[in-house]
């Protein structure tokens, strides 16, 4: 199923980032992009008060640039 949505996507032209092609996706949350220090550290305190519907364990925090997916630096949860 979710390689036929995939191809349905890209079949209409429409390019995706390569960490959302399939074998390739890794489950995260994006939180921000393009914000301020003070709006990430904003955005993290609305999210640590969010009630999700479901069981989640945060294993690392990781900081990557939006444009080229790299690494910035990561912080290990505990």
């Amino acid at each position: 199923m979710l390689h036929y949505l995939f191809n349905s996507v890209t079949n209409e032209g429409i390019n995706l980032w390569h960490y959302y092609y399939p074998e390739q996706w890794i489950p995260h949350c994006a939180i921000t992009a393009r914000n301020s220090y003070d709006e990430i550290c904003e955005a993290i305190r609305a999210v640590e008060k969010m009630k999700i519907p479901f069981n989640a364990v945060a294993e690392k925090l990781v900081l990557v640039n939006f444009i080229d997916g790299d690494e910035i630096c990561s912080y290990k949860l505990r």
